[in-house]
């Protein structure tokens, strides 16, 4: 345990990639979006689904996390399972800590109807009839699963070369087209949507859980093998 914390110490030091850029990134994209909502006005009110870049900025951090600190740790004598351990417990933090300000911005742009401007930056339509509670959880949810979509792919490069992770590439594209041809060949997709509209967000959003639980467990398998 004593490991695992010292790498969570070692990922949080990068105070910079961790908190302040996501939050950089993601306030500059709002102050633009609140000039754009001045200036058009709309009566009916504006929803940009700018509050996604903190979504994207977790992929790429999932990306880059490993190839900056992965070679460090193992230098410094730290096992590969307590590296994957600490790295997955502080993106974790991250995501509970990004979350709960998500939910906090949300709650006031709920209150002052869209910062008086009528701007849906962080609560978009379709999460109205969703509690703080509930929200907290998508957030941290889809925070996760970024991080690790990122994380995977950057665990194969590190295993496998880049001529691998081009070929994983090619052939996880050739997979979401044959799912996508399966599913418009047998007319599936009015189910999906069916299905999307009768559960709610939360519900929705659980379906997440395996696709963590699957990447996590495929970067780990990875890593342990993987050379400095």
């Amino acid at each position: 345990m004593d490991r695992v914390l010292r790498v969570v110490q070692m990922n949080i030091r990068d105070k910079m990639a961790w908190f302040f850029i996501p939050f950089i990134v993601l306030f500059a994209s709002f102050f633009v979006n609140i000039l754009v909502a001045l200036l058009i006005r709309e009566p009916e009110g504006f929803a940009s689904g700018g509050g996604l870049s903190i979504f994207v900025y977790m992929l790429i951090a999932g990306i880059l996390c490993l190839s900056q600190t992965f070679s460090m740790a193992i230098s410094f004598s730290v096992r590969r399972k307590d590296y994957f351990w600490g790295t997955a417990a502080t993106a974790g933090i991250v995501s509970l800590v990004v979350s709960l300000i998500l939910v906090i911005l949300s709650i006031i742009e709920q209150s002052t109807n869209g910062w008086g401007v009528k701007l849906r930056f962080y609560l978009l339509p379709f999460m109205d009839q969703t509690s703080p509670l509930e929200l907290g959880i998508v957030f941290f949810l889809i925070l996760l699963s970024q991080f690790f979509c990122g994380f995977i792919f950057a665990s194969v490069h590190r295993r496998i070369g880049r001529n691998g992770l081009l070929l994983f590439s090619i052939g996880l594209g050739l997979v979401l087209m044959i799912l996508g041809f399966v599913i418009t060949y047998f007319k599936w997709w009015g189910n999906v949507y069916e299905y999307i509209q009768l559960h709610t967000l939360l519900e929705n959003s659980v379906w997440l859980l395996p696709f963590i639980v699957i990447t996590m467990f495929a970067s780990y398998l990875l890593l342990r093998k993987a050379t400095v």
